[in-house]
């Protein structure tokens, strides 16, 4: 004789949000994963170089010039941004897997950025932020005579 166990099957009610929240988590279950609301993120980050100076481009998508706090201490460059995420007049979650955006990201400089001169844009969710080089380091171009 075998002896089998059967876990018995509990059926519920249902309701318009079980269906739907196992609708939503068997179409988007490997496209969204289960995260916590304390996200800390990598921004991508591009650095370009052109004649005199050098260029930090940073992702960061969905925020305002005022989120970003931007400092230069000891020839790093720091870039950092604490958001909350407020909810609205008669909005009530049901769901709420962000609500919080935290990142903060960090270069080293060369010697020969003049950090008096750093100035930064942020336009169309890219962070610009112009290096340039001291003056006594910037690259000269020599004529052929």
């Amino acid at each position: 004789m075998t002896l089998v166990k059967v876990k018995p099957v509990v059926k519920r009610f249902p309701t318009f949000s079980n269906d739907f929240d196992r609708l939503f988590n068997s179409v988007f279950a490997n496209d969204f994963p289960a995260t916590s609301t304390n996200t800390k993120v990598q921004p991508a980050a591009n650095i370009i170089e052109n004649e005199g100076n050098y260029r930090l481009e940073l992702a960061a998508p969905g925020l305002e010039k005022g989120d970003f706090e931007i400092k230069v201490e000891k020839g790093i460059l720091s870039i950092s941004v604490n958001k909350d995420v407020k909810e609205g007049e008669n909005e009530k979650y049901k769901r709420k897997e962000f609500g919080f955006y935290q990142f903060e990201r960090s270069f080293r400089l060369p010697d020969f950025t003049d950090t008096s001169a750093i100035e930064a844009v942020y336009e169309q969710g890219i962070l610009k932020v112009k290096l340039p080089r001291k003056a006594e380091t910037a690259p000269k171009r020599i004529e052929i005579v």
